[in-house]
């Protein structure tokens, strides 16, 4: 087995094992589509940049439900470098939901912190964790959610001058207390695979994501998403 194996096959069997540990309940299958556009840098103190970066995401995505939902993510942040593993970030979200034939949204704030790690390295690959901590507060609803996300990501070159890269990854999200709408436990699982192209300053993403959510009293929702993402 090829050093770059183990890591695939380890993140393979964690979204298994995440699906398989998911409450037995009846599921509806449909299919998205998330087109995203994201841009990154460091925070320049004099000539020479320095640990502190900024980033900014706007999404679009588009869930083809017996009602249709289109929502925008707006996702500022800032992070600072703490060495050449380790990241520290904070920021705002802004998260906007739109059913077909309602006049009326949704708004969702949330706040979030978190750590980057980068794990392992094995020639052209890297392992990633993304360790997230979101507070977030609908409007027109009371309590402020809690949720714990933990993402792995392996992003691995096909070679040393080959600009395209495959990508896999799993991420459990998990409700940290009890408010009106949310329920503490398991909240949602994602699985990711698909390939990268890095263009000088210019970085697409495009692949599938399967994307399981745990809805209490009523049936599990499966949403099968085809994703796109642009990043200068």
């Amino acid at each position: 087995m090829t050093t770059i194996a183990r890591p695939i096959i380890l993140l393979t069997v964690c979204a298994w094992a995440l699906s398989a540990a998911t409450p037995l309940a009846a599921t509806e299958h449909f299919a998205s589509v998330w087109f995203d556009v994201r841009t990154s840098g460091p925070i320049n103190r004099g000539s020479e940049p320095g640990p502190w970066r900024y980033s900014l995401l706007g999404q679009f995505r588009y869930y083809d439900t017996p009602v249709s939902i289109r929502q925008w993510v707006l996702r500022p942040g800032i992070a600072y470098r703490i060495d050449s593993r380790f990241s520290v970030a904070a920021g705002y979200g802004f998260h906007r939901s739109m059913l077909d034939g309602f006049d009326e949204h949704l708004d969702e704030h949330r706040v979030w912190q978190q750590l980057q790690w980068n794990m392992a390295y094995w020639g052209g690959a890297v392992l990633k964790s993304r360790t997230r901590l979101e507070q977030r507060v609908p409007s027109g609803l009371s309590g402020t959610g809690f949720r714990l996300r933990e993402r792995l990501r392996l992003e691995s070159r096909f070679g040393p001058e080959i600009q395209w890269k495959f990508i896999i990854g799993v991420e459990a999200l998990v409700n940290l207390r009890n408010t009106s709408w949310t329920t503490r436990g398991y909240s949602e699982t994602r699985f990711f695979t698909g390939f990268g192209l890095d263009m000088n300053s210019v970085n697409v993403e495009t692949g599938y994501l399967h994307q399981r959510s745990h809805l209490s009293r009523i049936a599990d929702q499966v949403n099968h998403v085809l994703v796109l993402s642009l990043g200068f």
